[in-house]
């Protein structure tokens, strides 16, 4: 018998989906395409996995490259300090707020996170305030913080694929 044969029999027969799967939710058609491309959980695993976008969006409804802009009243302020530095600095300037507001570039982007199904400013405060003073949207780099696995009631990486993989072929 082949030792890869072997292997799959072993590792299928001793996984119980119904014990170590999480919730099954609804799956989106971007995961199902992906996990069709192969033939075994192992495959999938061994190719890297459902790709991060993919994931992103079945447990947020987005990835980091689908946003691109944001509204001011979106984002929360994660460094108060940063903040207070920027009201200081146009108290300071002896200009209104919407004449600071007028010299801040708005082309450059944010750097935005999302953690606890929020959005947070890490870099771009002056830009922040300015988009605000001027009720105008932010050009923005998303990164996502948080775990799509662990978000969406997985526990362990492998794990997770070979129940995502055979809920969709249980499916079809």
């Amino acid at each position: 018998m082949n030792i890869k044969k072997l292997i799959l029999e072993n590792i299928n027969n001793n996984f119980d989906y119904n014990k170590n799967c999480p919730v099954l939710f609804k799956i989106n058609d971007e995961v199902i395409k992906e996990v069709n491309k192969f033939n075994t959980s192992e495959e999938l695993l061994r190719a890297g996995g459902i790709s991060i976008e993919a994931l992103d969006r079945l447990a947020y409804g987005f990835s980091s490259n689908d946003i691109k802009t944001l509204l001011p009243n979106q984002l929360n302020i994660k460094w108060k300090q940063d903040l207070a530095n920027v009201l200081y600095e146009i108290q300071k300037s002896g200009l209104s707020k919407k004449q600071w507001a007028s010299k801040i570039n708005l082309t450059e982007p944010i750097d935005v996170s999302y953690e606890k199904n929020k959005f947070y400013i890490e870099d771009g405060h002056h830009r922040f305030v300015a988009a605000k003073i001027l009720s105008k949207p932010l050009n923005v780099n998303l990164e996502i913080k948080q775990n799509p696995i662990l978000t969406l009631g997985g526990k362990d990486y492998d794990n997770f694929h070979r129940c995502i993989f055979n809920q969709i072929k249980k499916i079809q």
